[in-house]
């Protein structure tokens, strides 16, 4: 299924719609916290770079195992790989949220391991017979992809980012949409501007 960038953030208001609702609906059933929305971002992500991108595959919430056992497994959200290289990893946020205070601190962690796995040989795998052995470039870059610029920091681009841009030079950085939050009640269609460019600089960058 190939989705537009209208239409990714179209079917991302419809998730958070649904994500209120239990799973199996009652007349009776009420659901109180929502159900976790970041899989179907994560998803919609994949969908929409697959049809953008040739000769590659996208690995969604796949675990990351060195054959360095000094560095942890991880999760990264998508792994773009091309062959048997691992040449992107994305990490997909709806919001700054929990990280508005600490979103510089967050980018040099990430920006840390990256460094530490550059050139390294790595495995994915869910089962033990499933293990699929892949390299990592020497090229590798970070994309922390955010859905909305809602509940971020204020002067964003203007404080924060260019002490990213200086510290972390593996990693880039996407905001997808100003205006409403994908995330409200009431929202309007109308009322999300849908940064097409951002879509653009990322299919660019990969």
């Amino acid at each position: 299924m190939n989705f537009t960038e209208v239409e990714v953030i179209e079917q991302l208001v419809k998730a958070y719609k649904e994500a209120g609702k239990p799973t199996y609906p009652h007349e009776n059933l009420y659901r109180g916290r929502n159900h976790s929305i970041s899989g179907i971002g994560e998803d919609l992500l994949g969908a929409y770079l697959i049809s953008r991108l040739e000769g590659v595959r996208i690995f969604i919430d796949q675990p990351l195992s060195m054959i360095d056992k000094s560095l942890s497994t991880r999760y990264p959200d998508l792994l773009i790989c091309e062959d048997n290289e691992i040449k992107n990893v994305l990490e997909v946020k709806m919001d700054l949220g929990y990280q508005r205070k600490d979103f510089i601190d967050y980018c040099q962690k990430k920006e840390e391991w990256i460094s530490n796995i550059v050139g390294k040989q790595c495995v994915l795998s869910r089962k033990r017979e499933d293990r699929i052995p892949m390299n990592i470039a020497d090229d590798i870059k970070f994309h922390v992809v955010i859905y909305s610029e809602n509940n971020g920091p204020k002067r964003f681009d203007e404080e924060i980012m260019p002490i990213v841009n200086e510290t972390c030079p593996h990693i880039e950085v996407y905001v997808l949409t100003s205006g409403q939050h994908p995330n409200l009640a009431n929202v309007n269609l109308e009322g999300i501007n849908t940064n097409k460019d951002e879509f653009e600089r990322l299919v660019n960058a990969l």
